[in-house]
């Protein structure tokens, strides 16, 4: 009887200790919200087993406690998110990856935000961590494309849209076109045409001589790249996207051919268009007959970048310095000389019809040059342009071209019969 109560005690002793023993706890946890886009909120759950508190690590330097934790995160990634849990058995930790997207990024380009209808543009897709797209013209037509293109028959102004979708997420950007309507050549600035009433100047070239010049017609504006496009179809120029700037990139034989289209579409009656000679050209950027004449084809004697387009970090004692823009700008942006012609000096240099001799011999003064074979085969160029200091932007400042340059362009003249 007596070993039966000690079995028993001893029994329920055993027993009352295992009773005592606290159970570890099971770290776990569960991930909602995860593979998201910046920023995005992630919800952490614990599923622990035995926990009584908590102790989160969100991998980006920030930490938190509960059961349940909010967190948002701002950057994407890829994180180690750990819990550990603590409970009387002890503490036990796990950790589970969580990846943040990074947001997708609308951004696309076009060849040019404007051109002559019909024409045809092409839209470069640039937008990043985005996998399908969806365009919206302004016109009616659509596309799926990445990089789609788009024809505009009708003259007027066109928003297009881009939607770029990807990681769950969309985002959308917007630009304007504008379409022109179709123009015969008669419609364009070019045919604004200044009368210059002839007489004598001195035309400057290692030695001075006196040139005499007949009355003709000049334009006011270098011809741009919008009356260009309309008459040949074409844009060679490189600071494409600037409709209103000169024509550039244009070679003597392409302005010929020019030449040859828009005299073949002139009413009848009408004066024909061609290039000035070097004596026309100088003449009318120094403003006329002798008594007129300035140093700079603006009308003035002092050059500065804020009143003509050239490479303002080269100094001349006859100019400022200041602006280098680097580029063409708009025709006319500037004031004009004192016969109302704009650019004379600065954006773009300017062809000529004369061939290009050491000097402008005295003996060839009443000829024209461009009969006679060239010396070296170039061609007089005049005015300067906007990558030219102020000593090639003077007036009396010539040089010559073989092929086609980034800040060579020209202007029309017409001979008054």
């Amino acid at each position: 009887m007596k070993q039966l109560l000690a079995l028993l005690f001893l029994a329920a002793f055993l027993i009352h200790c295992h009773q005592e023993i606290p159970t570890p706890p099971q770290s776990a946890f569960s991930i909602q919200g995860g593979n998201c886009n910046a920023p995005c909120e992630v919800t952490f759950t614990s599923t622990s087993q035995a926990d009584q508190s908590y102790t989160w690590d969100f991998g980006d330097g920030k930490t938190g406690t509960g059961s349940t934790v909010k967190h948002i995160y701002s950057s994407p990634k890829t994180y180690a998110v750990k819990l550990i849990v603590n409970g009387e058995g002890g503490s036990s930790g796990s950790t589970q990856s969580v990846t943040i997207l990074p947001p997708p990024i609308a951004s696309f380009s076009i060849q040019s935000n404007s051109c002559t209808a019909p024409c045809t543009l092409t839209f470069t897709n640039s937008s990043q961590h985005a996998t399908t797209f969806q365009w919206d013209f302004g016109n009616g037509g659509s596309s799926t494309q990445t990089t789609p293109t788009q024809q505009y028959t009708t003259a007027g102004s066109y928003t297009v849209k881009l939607i770029a979708s990807g990681n769950g997420m969309s985002v959308n950007t917007q630009q304007t076109v504008t379409i022109y309507a179709p123009r015969l050549y008669l419609d364009l600035p070019f045919a604004t045409m200044v009368m210059i009433k002839g007489g004598t100047c001195k035309l400057s070239g290692g030695a001075v001589y006196d040139w005499t010049v007949k009355d003709f017609y000049m334009a006011q504006y270098e011809v741009t790249q919008r009356q260009w496009q309309a008459v040949m179809g074409t844009n060679p120029s490189f600071f494409k996207g600037c409709d209103d700037c000169p024509v550039e990139q244009v070679s003597r034989k392409a302005v010929q051919e020019f030449l040859v289209k828009i005299n073949q579409q002139r009413p009848a009656g009408t004066p024909k268009f061609r290039l000035p000679t070097e004596q026309e050209w100088e003449y009318a950027a120094g403003g006329g007959a002798i008594g007129n004449r300035t140093r700079f084809g603006n009308g003035k004697n002092i050059a500065t970048p804020v009143e003509i387009n050239y490479n303002g970090s080269i100094s001349a004692s006859y100019s400022e310095l200041g602006i280098n823009r680097k580029k063409t700008v708009t025709v006319g942006s500037f004031a004009p000389n004192g016969l109302g012609l704009y650019d004379m000096s600065g954006n773009v240099e300017e062809w000529t019809d004369s061939f290009y001799y050491s000097t402008p011999l005295a003996y060839l003064a009443t000829l024209q040059l461009s009969y006679f074979p060239s010396i070296d085969g170039s061609t007089v160029v005049r005015g300067g342009g906007w990558k030219d200091g102020p000593e090639y932007c003077g007036v009396p400042s010539r040089t010559y071209h073989f092929d086609p340059w980034n800040d060579l362009g020209f202007r029309l003249v017409a001979s008054v019969d």
